[in-house]
């Protein structure tokens, strides 16, 4: 969404500053979608992501979850955790890819393998970081799959 220069306008309830963007104009900051059962975990995730510019519009516990929201509010980017009650990531994957084919998926888990990663990414994950690793791989590679 392009707004004028210095204009503010809300998205998902939010009153935000427009930010410029190359010479485009102004442009509404990504929104990503926090998908984990540790409320722990998606407040932390939330921190990180807006300290680091990156707007989250929503947070969901469970892959049910997930696809309203995701459906609600059509995020730029789904964080998605794999162990999950309800419905776990790998089972949401292909509903939410399915719904929304441009949206980056990161499966962010702390349970890896050559199996788990060959399952999510026919599922349609777009990129599997495991929580043991360095948090700001997960910035980075947020910012990589948006910018696509």
């Amino acid at each position: 969404m392009i707004c004028s220069a210095g204009a503010t306008l809300s998205r998902f309830g939010v009153s935000i500053r427009c930010v410029t963007d190359a010479g485009l104009g102004c442009r509404m900051p990504r929104c990503v979608l926090l998908v984990d059962d540790s409320p722990i975990i998606r407040r932390t995730l939330r921190t990180l992501l807006e300290s680091a510019g990156i707007g989250v519009c929503g947070e969901a516990e469970d892959g049910t979850q997930a696809i309203e929201k995701a459906d609600q509010l059509k995020p730029d980017l789904i964080v998605l955790d794999l162990a999950m009650p309800v419905m776990n990531g790998l089972q949401a994957a292909p509903i939410l890819k399915k719904m929304l084919p441009k949206t980056p998926i990161i499966l962010f888990t702390l349970y890896a393998d050559s199996i788990v990663e060959h399952e999510a990414f026919l599922a349609g994950v777009s990129s599997l970081i495991q929580k043991n690793e360095a948090i700001s791989r997960l910035v980075d590679e947020a910012n990589s799959l948006m910018k696509r």
